[in-house]
C-alpha cells in the first residue's frame, strides 16, 4: 500500500507514472526558467506516491497563496461543525450567519444578508457577486471597520441559495462565525486547529511570524513593463480569503492529507475531507477537447469530474503580487502546485498542463479509465432568479465610459472602489486609455450599448475607424468599479 492508502500499481503502470511525473517535473523546470526572464519567481512541487516527490523553483521560499487559503477556512468550519474544534456554540451549516453574527454585526440583518445560510457561503450561492480586486485589498481590516463596511445597501447578483457566485465577502463572515462561536481569533484557530494540528510547520497567517530570509516578495507591473513591490499586509478581518502563506512542501503535505482520507471509512477529520472534495454546488458543464466535465465547487474547493479521469480537485489563489495554483487526481494520487511572485500570476496554466500530462499516463495503462461520452454544449447554472441591474450601477458603468473618453480626478472619485488605485496608479489608468483611444481612432461622442451580464458586471464595445474598444467592469459588493479591463482590437487584426 502506499502511504496515502491506495494499492499500489503494477509494477509497468508505477514505471510509467513514475517517468510521466519527472517528464512533468522537466517542463516545470522549464516554466520556471521562461518566467525567470520576465523577472517572476515561480516554484512548484509535484505530488506522488504519498507526498512531495520533487519540488523546483523557488520552492524552499514563502510565498502568499491567496485564495488557496479558503481550504482552510473551509476545515476550520466543518471542524466546528462536527465538534472537533471546541465552540461555544452548536455550528449548524443550514442556520443563517445572521443567527450567530447579528450581535456583533449588526448589518447582518439587512435584506441582503439575512437569509444567507453557512451552507450558502461555504459553497458560493450568497448571491453577492464576484468581488476579487476589492476584496484582494481589505486583508488587515479590523472586525469593528467590518461590521461599519457591511452597514451600506449591497449589490447583490441572486438570492440566497440560487446559484453558485464565487464571493471573497462570504468567507470573511465565515472568519466572523469562527471568531463569535468560539471567542478566539481567526488566526489562532487556523494556526491551532489546522496548521499545527497536520504538520503544516512552514505556515502562517502573519508574515511578521515566519523567518524573513524566506519570504519571496510580490510585485506587480507597471505599465511600463517595470515591477512595483507589493507591501505585505498583516492579518485581518479579510485574512479567512486568502491570508495564508505557505510553502510547496506545507501545501504538498495538505494535499496529502485531503488525499488519504477519500478511501478510507474513519470518522472525524477524514469525513470533513471527504465533504470538501465532494461537488456540492454545481456551476458549469464544460466541453473540453478531450472529454466532458462538471465544474462545482465543494467547501474550500473547486470539484471537476470527467468521464475518463474521475475526480480533480483544485483551487486558484491570486493576491497583490502573488498566483497560485493547487490541483490533485485523487484516483492516481498525483497533484501539482504551483506559486509565482508576481499580481495574479497565472499559476493554474503550468499546473493544468503538468497535472494533464501525468494523468494521460495513468489513464492510458489504467483499465479503469473509459472514453468520454457523446459531446455537449457548454452550459452555466443560472440563477433561479437573477437580480435586477440596480439603477446606480447602470449609472457608474456609463460614468465610467466617460472617465475613460475625457479623464478627470472627480470623475474617479465618484465612481472608484478603494482598491483601484492601488492595484494601478490614476496616471498609468489615464495613459492606459488614451493609448486605447489613439488605437482606435474613435470619435469623442461615438455610440455604445452596455450589456450587463449580471447586476455587478457590464461589457459594451466602442467601434473607431482604426478599430474597437471593449470595456469589460465590475463592481464591489456596494456598487463602487473594483475592476475595469479595456481591450482593443485592430481592424486589420
Amino acid at each position: 500500500m502506499t502511504d496515502a492508502g491506495r494499492p499500489d500499481p503494477a509494477p509497468g503502470r508505477g514505471e510509467q507514472l513514475g517517468e510521466a511525473v519527472r517528464l512533468a517535473a522537466k517542463y516545470l523546470d522549464a516554466r520556471v526558467r521562461e518566467e525567470r526572464e520576465r523577472g517572476v519567481t515561480m516554484a512548484y512541487g509535484l505530488v506522488a506516491g504519498g507526498g512531495l516527490s520533487c519540488a523546483g523553483g523557488g520552492s524552499g521560499h514563502i510565498y502568499r497563496v491567496a485564495s488557496m487559503t479558503k481550504s482552510f477556512t473551509a476545515a476550520l468550519v466543518l471542524g466546528l461543525r462536527d465538534g472537533l474544534v471546541r465552540s461555544l456554540e452548536p455550528l449548524d451549516l443550514d442556520r443563517t450567519l445572521r443567527s450567530y453574527l447579528q450581535p456583533v454585526i449588526p448589518a447582518m440583518a439587512r435584506r441582503e444578508l439575512r437569509a444567507i445560510t453557512v451552507r450558502d457561503a461555504l459553497t458560493m450561492a450568497t448571491g453577492l457577486p464576484t468581488d476579487d480586486p476589492w476584496a484582494d485589498r481589505l486583508e488587515s481590516l479590523g472586525r469593528q471597520e467590518f461590521a461599519v463596511l457591511l452597514d451600506r445597501d449591497l449589490v447583490t447578483n441572486a438570492g440566497a441559495g440560487t446559484a453558485y457566485e464565487y464571493s471573497n465577502l462570504a468567507y470573511a463572515l465565515l472568519g466572523a462565525l469562527a471568531e463569535k462561536v468560539t471567542g478566539r481569533t481567526f488566526r489562532d484557530l487556523v494556526h491551532q486547529e489546522i496548521l499545527a494540528r497536520f504538520g503544516l510547520s512552514e505556515s502562517g497567517l502573519d508574515y511578521r511570524a515566519l523567518p524573513a530570509d524566506r519570504l519571496m516578495p510580490g510585485f506587480r507591473r507597471g505599465l511600463d513593463g517595470m515591477r512595483v513591490p507589493e507591501p505585505w499586509q498583516p492579518p485581518g478581518a479579510f485574512s479567512p480569503i486568502g491570508g495564508l502563506l505557505s510553502t510547496v512542501a506545507d501545501i504538498a503535505r495538505w494535499m496529502t492529507v485531503l488525499m488519504s482520507a477519500l478511501p478510507a471509512a474513519e470518522e472525524g477529520w477524514a469525513r470533513i475531507f471527504r465533504d470538501m472534495q465532494q461537488a456540492q454546488r454545481f456551476y458549469r458543464l464544460e466541453q473540453r477537447p478531450e472529454a466532458v466535465a462538471v465544474e462545482s465547487y465543494g467547501y474550500g474547493l473547486h470539484h471537476r469530474h470527467e468521464p475518463v479521469l474521475g475526480d480533480i480537485l483544485y483551487h486558484s489563489g491570486g493576491y497583490p503580487g502573488f498566483g497560485s495554483h493547487m490541483r490533485w487526481h485523487p484516483a492516481s494520487g498525483t497533484g501539482v502546485i504551483v506559486m509565482g511572485n508576481t499580481t495574479y500570476f497565472d499559476a493554474a496554466a503550468p499546473a493544468r498542463e503538468a497535472l494533464g500530462r501525468i494523468t494521460a499516463a495513468w489513464s492510458a495503462t489504467n483499465p479503469a479509465a473509459s472514453p468520454g461520452t457523446t459531446p455537449v454544449a457548454p452550459k452555466a447554472a443560472r440563477p433561479l432568479h437573477p437580480h435586477p441591474v440596480p439603477a446606480e450601477v447602470r449609472e457608474r458603468m456609463h460614468q465610467l465610459e466617460t472617465l475613460i473618453r475625457s479623464w478627470s480626478d472627480a470623475g474617479a472619485d465618484a465612481i472608484f472602489s478603494a482598491n483601484m488605485d492601488l492595484d494601478m496608479s490614476r496616471a498609468e489608468r489615464r495613459e492606459l486609455h488614451a493609448r486605447a483611444r489613439q488605437r482606435t481612432g474613435e470619435a469623442a461622442d461615438a455610440p455604445f450599448e452596455v450589456e450587463f451580464l449580471s447586476a455587478s458586471q457590464a461589457r459594451w464595445t466602442v467601434t473607431g475607424p482604426a478599430g474597437t474598444r471593449t470595456v469589460t467592469a465590475k463592481t464591489d459588493p456596494f456598487g463602487l468599479i473594483c475592476a475595469v479591463e479595456v481591450e482593443t482590437r485592430s481592424r486589420d487584426e
